[in-house]
Order: C-alpha cells, then structure tokens, then sequence
C-alpha cells in the first residue's frame, strides 16, 4: 500500500492556512484525482479492447481446431485480465493516498469535497459490481471455461 506523501508544513501552521491557500491545495488535489479517473477510463478502454481482439483471434482459430494456438490466447485474455487488476489495484492506492492527505491537511475546508459521492460502509457490496472491478473477473472466468472445454472436448 502506497503512504501518503509527507508535505512539508507552511510557515502559519498545518491548520492555519489561508482560504487562498486551501484553495490552491484543494484545486491540486482534483486535478490529480481526475488524472487518475482518467488513467483508469484509457487503462479500461485498452482492456476492454485488447480482450475483444484476443475473442476475435479466437473465433478465427476455432474452427480450424488449433489447439495450441487456442491456449496461448486464452493464456493471453488471463494475463491481460490479471494485468489489469494490478493496474487497479494501483489506482486504488493513488485515490486512497490522495483521499488521506484531503483529510489530514484539509479537514476543516468549507469549499466543495474532493468526491461528489462517498460510499458509506453499508454500500460496501456496490463498489465490487463496478465495470472496472468485475469485468476482469468475468473474462477471466470466460477465458478459463473456453481453454478447460477445449482441451476437453
């Protein structure tokens, strides 16, 4: 897990900045975050293609029962797909860290919060249906039934 960046403490005090200087800090601070809402909607969009292809390629060599070639794309779908998760996991960590620093250095700004929604405990359970969160999931699930029933039959 990632820590949150030490910040060195301005000379008025960590709790005593100016309206103007939590300004700044807390425009900062979304532009990150909607940086790593973007690196995760191209990081989601390459996956998703990258597996369309990868059913593609198969569709072709189906038919002409390659067996061999059939593994190393279902191989392939699985390692894109764990791939990805580590991806995520690693945006995950970039949110948390900058979640961490909003709350400790700018707990008492009165200005709009870094998110629009914060889930509460109770919607727990939500936050793994997301697309980004389930899809690799799926395919990998996809990608290993296809490779067990091939090889089978």
């Amino acid at each position: 897990m990632l820590h949150v960046v030490d910040t060195p403490i301005p000379p008025e005090g960590l709790h005593n900045w100016s309206n103007e200087t939590k300004e700044k800090h807390a425009d900062t601070i979304r532009r990150l975050n909607e940086h790593e809402n973007e690196l995760l909607n191209m990081r989601f969009s390459w996956f998703t293609t990258l597996q369309g292809l990868l059913f593609a390629s198969l569709g072709f060599v189906w038919k002409d029962n390659l067996l061999f070639v059939m593994i190393i794309i279902s191989v392939m779908g699985i390692i894109v797909s764990l791939s990805f998760l580590s991806s995520i996991r690693l945006t995950r960590a970039a949110y948390e860290n900058l979640s961490q620093w909003w709350d400790l250095h700018l707990a008492d700004y009165d200005g709009p919060p870094l998110k629009a929604l914060q889930l509460s405990k109770k919607m727990t359970f939500i936050r793994y249906f997301r697309p980004w969160r389930i899809m690799p999931w799926i395919f990998i699930s996809a990608w290993a039934i296809l490779l067990v029933y091939r090889i089978l039959f």
